[in-house]
């Protein structure tokens, strides 16, 4: 089978990059450069002879140049016996001269098109083609893919109005993709006809649709001098439209654009990564690289976002295979099945002796004797982790009653200090600009739907799994008037929310949520994070009490294919254990695409972090799940309601940290998998002052 080579042309490096990393590939050895005439010249710095070569090259910049450079790499590749040459080619050059529009003017993208099949390429793939008829133009494969995806994922997560906005289309051209992205949203849409003097100049523009007291986002395929989109929010502003936002695929913002875009009122331009933008961001003052919503352009990257990625890939596997197929039955191949045989009867001798003696391919590890396999690699802890790691180290050398023990009966006596200490504490470590990504979050519609409200009291609670929430989802309903008494209140209406009077901070109006977060008391309990992860995986996977099927037979079998690491029955139980749910959770960067499959239902084994946002909230109590027979009174009489409900009575020793459960489930754990794991929830050791489990890491 062919192994990728992936090479980067001179236009976009960073990009490519991002590509390489995200296939876990080294770029490719290439060096371009001109001769003094000007001419281009390519050398290719390795072999490529039967591989599968992928040239990445984006439509910008010197345009006519780095053209010539693809076509070069890919003629190079091709007539160095590579098996196959795919361009990937994010912006494509010349895309806008698809037709003839009068009189003696060219196809333009017919003759690039032309030219690439002519140099070798076998395979096109593209972004977001101004015509997709240019797909036609060309005899080989194109893969047109859609920036859609990330357009409809960044709308939801950082413009609050979206569901009160309208989708707009600055041309006629256009209403087929704001049609497509406000049918997903479920809003409404629009268009403007525009008429122009000339190219890159527009002479009227006429709205169709009406944008008055609503957020109009406009959405198009490129913007190069900006004139087109400046106007047309323009004349959205003066049709009534509250805000408007641009979210474009290709930025190519020549000529006057960013004189234009900093005077358009705009609350944010953003674009994908399909045409580099480091330099319009050093030419203008208000471009920062932070990316927040009120920079003029933020950036959105495309990266693997888009499940259209997939066909090219099957494309791939099915090319791969059919060049296997053909090498196989050539006469040269004959001694090398010879062997293949050879090794396939030593494997069935070793599997069927492995049942009798217990001999591995493995590498002893230094904790208890355990040992890892040796092709199981993890990506290193970034240093913001171990500044973090400094700042528990600190928290742990002084006396402190937020640790996993329950605190001494002295500190019992002034429960108040405690619950100071800890705000301290969670305070200091907000601070630190350098943990910021390990301790932020953006205040999304995902985390005020975990806040809760009682506006008969003012309180806000924040809901964390497998701390006891459901009792305190039961006091707020008592405290809202829905039930006298919190045994009266049946189970089946704890978590319906329509009935029990007890509304999500998220239903509310944006005026609403920020007069709640500012002037109500507001609280949320935490605890032990190991211990929590280990109570969520029983609860979901093993006992299952709440007749949640899909966390079985959808969520588990997709854990065990990526990271079980030995399929053969171990004479463990079946379904999912607890080591495939550890190494899941520790590695960050490789489970996001399951992720995105599974969607709202791992919320249960979210940090603190992303499910309250405590740095970016300013909460009055943090209680602890270890210590809550002291906190529940405690909150109740800071909240005012000590005199009106009662929390429901606590088991004794139920709510102690059991470092023993804690051990046995970790036994069977390699260390390296631990301390991922740990690296992925050490903020809320650090936050919330829980010492670091070093029984378990060291």
């Amino acid at each position: 089978m062919p192994n990728i080579v992936l090479f980067s042309g001179s236009s976009h490096h960073d990009l490519s990059q991002k590509v390489a990393d995200r296939l876990g590939l080294d770029l490719g050895k290439v060096i371009t450069k001109k001769f003094s005439n000007q001419e281009t010249c390519v050398e290719i710095g390795e072999s490529v002879r039967g591989e599968d070569v992928y040239i990445v090259q984006s439509g910008c910049g010197e345009i006519n140049d780095n053209l010539m450079e693809l076509l070069i790499m890919i003629n190079a590749c091709k007539i160095a016996s590579a098996s196959r040459v795919t361009a990937v080619i994010p912006c494509f050059p010349y895309a806008r001269q698809d037709k003839k529009d009068k009189s003696r003017a060219p196809i333009s993208a017919k003759l690039v098109a032309n030219m690439l099949s002519v140099a070798g390429a076998d395979h096109i793939i593209t972004m977001d083609l101004h015509a997709s008829q240019i797909q036609g133009f060309f005899d080989i494969a194109v893969d047109n893919l859609y920036a859609e995806p990330a357009v409809l994922q960044w709308i939801r997560e950082n413009i609050p109005e979206w569901k009160n906005c309208i989708i707009v289309s600055p041309d006629a051209g256009g209403a087929k993709r704001v049609t497509s992205i406000a049918d997903r949203l479920n809003v409404e849409f629009a268009l403007i006809h525009k008429e122009r003097k000339k190219a890159n100049e527009v002479d009227r523009m006429v709205l169709v649709g009406d944008v008055k007291d609503r957020v109009a986002i406009l959405v198009d395929d490129m913007a190069d001098t900006c004139g087109t989109i400046c106007h047309a929010a323009d004349k959205l502003i003066s049709a009534g439209a509250v805000k408007v936002y641009a979210i474009l695929t290709h930025g190519i913002f020549s000529g006057p654009a960013i004189s234009r875009i900093n005077g358009a009122p705009f609350e944010a331009v953003v674009v994908t990564n399909t045409i580099p933008q480091e330099e319009k961001i050093k030419q203008c003052p208000k471009i920062q690289d932070s990316g927040f919503l009120s920079h003029k352009l933020t950036l959105m990257s495309i990266s693997a976002q888009d499940q259209q990625s997939c066909q090219p890939v099957k494309g791939m596997i099915k090319s791969w295979l059919l060049s296997l197929c053909r090498r196989l039955h050539g006469p040269m191949m004959r001694r090398h099945w010879l062997l293949v045989g050879a090794c396939g009867w030593v494997l069935l001798v070793l599997m069927f002796v492995s049942k009798f003696i217990n001999f591995t391919f493995r590498m002893p590890d230094d904790y208890g004797g355990r040992v890892e396999m040796l092709n199981w690699t993890f990506p290193s802890v970034k240093t913001e982790k171990a500044q973090l790691e400094q700042l528990v180290q600190k928290a742990d050398s002084q006396p402190s009653p937020v640790s996993s023990d329950s605190p001494a009966e002295d500190e019992l006596s002034n429960w108040e200090t405690v619950t100071i200490r800890r705000l301290q504490l969670l305070s200091s470590v907000c601070r630190n600009s350098s943990l910021w990504n390990l301790t932020h979050t953006p205040l999304r519609k995902f985390v005020l739907d975990r806040i809760f409200v009682c506006d008969k009291h003012k309180i806000l609670f924040c809901q964390t799994p497998k701390v006891g929430n459901t009792q305190w989802k039961k006091v707020l309903i008592v405290l809202n008037g829905k039930f006298s008494k919190v045994e009266d209140i049946p189970e089946n209406m704890v978590h319906d929310h329509e009935r029990n009077g007890l509304p999500r901070l998220s239903s509310m109006s944006d005026s609403e949520i920020t007069e709640r977060l500012n002037k109500y008391f507001k609280f949320f309990i935490v605890r032990d994070p190991f211990e929590r992860l280990i109570s969520a995986f029983k609860d979901k996977f093993v006992q299952n009490p709440r007749f949640e099927p899909w966390y079985k037979h959808s969520i588990a079998p997709a854990i065990i294919r990526k990271y079980r690491k030995s399929h053969r029955d171990t004479g463990h139980a079946a379904g999912l254990h607890f080591e495939d749910f550890v190494r899941y959770l520790g590695d960050e960067p490789g489970r996001q695409y399951l992720d995105r499959q599974f969607g709202d239902h791992i919320i249960h084994w979210l940090t603190y972090t992303e499910l309250c946002a405590p740095c970016n909230i300013s909460y009055d109590v943090v209680g602890h799940h270890e210590t809550l027979e002291h906190d529940a009174p405690y909150i109740l009489r800071a909240a005012g309601i000590g005199g009106l409900v009662t929390y429901p009575s606590i088991p004794p020793g139920i709510t102690r940290y059991n470092r023993t459960k804690v051990e046995r489930y970790f036994s069977g754990i390699s260390k390296r998998d631990v301390r991922h794991l740990y690296a992925r929830y050490q903020g809320d050791f650090g936050l919330f002052g829980y010492r670091r489990p070093d029984f378990l890491l060291d």
